[in-house]
């Protein structure tokens, strides 16, 4: 969709899908979410209604694409943060479809998550701890080699966000994505939550 604001337009996608397991619903507890942990890394998503339709209108990142990867990023500690920050995320949100053709990297290296509708689906558990290695696509991402034998990717978090996650609460939860996840998702997310804290406590040298 095209939006148009005092003569400025941007681009936009509409997505309506709206089934347990992927939902346009999630797509905007995903980016609330995202805004309660100061991460900026889900781009503008809202609920609107097209054609009598419900569904959410998620803001066009112009200019990002993967094809970053192919080269270092000028500062490879700030990328990885930014990975470490995107698997959190999912770990948190129990978000099992983050593949490159989900996430975008911009000309100077910020990432971002896109497609995020089968986050807080039914089943409720990650597949992958937030810093396991081992997959050849999580290592494109890491930007190092694959190495199947690898058990950790060079996680690293900044203070400030794992701050915000500890500091999570059932009642900013609600009262940030009470309209479009429930009491046993918003549960859940706090259970992931404290396992995500006892991981990040429990970490002493994450690298390879």
């Amino acid at each position: 969709m095209t939006l148009e604001l005092d003569g400025e337009r941007h681009q936009a996608i509409f997505k309506k899908i709206d089934m347990p397991d992927d939902s346009w619903r999630h797509e905007v507890a995903a980016y609330e979410l995202d805004k309660l942990l100061g991460m900026g890394m889900v781009p503008p998503t809202v609920k609107r209604k097209d054609k009598g339709r419900l569904g959410c209108l998620q803001l066009w990142v112009e200019g990002a694409t993967m094809e970053t990867l192919v080269g270092a990023p000028p500062a490879l500690d700030v990328w990885r943060q930014q990975v470490s920050a995107m698997w959190l995320f999912d770990y948190l949100t129990a978000n099992n479809d983050r593949h490159v053709n989900n996430a975008l990297a911009s000309p100077d290296y910020r990432l971002l998550m896109i497609d995020n509708s089968r986050a807080f689906g039914p089943y409720g558990i990650p597949l992958r701890a937030m810093n396991e290695g081992g997959g050849a696509t999580r290592a494109l991402f890491w930007m190092i080699d694959f190495d199947p034998d690898l058990e950790h990717f060079p996680t690293s978090y900044r203070p400030e966000l794992v701050e915000r996650v500890r500091s999570l609460s059932d009642v900013e939860l609600k009262a940030a994505l009470g309209t479009y996840i429930d009491k046993p998702v918003r549960r859940q997310i706090l259970e992931r939550r404290d396992s995500i804290l006892e991981t990040i406590e429990g970490m002493q040298d994450p690298a390879p």
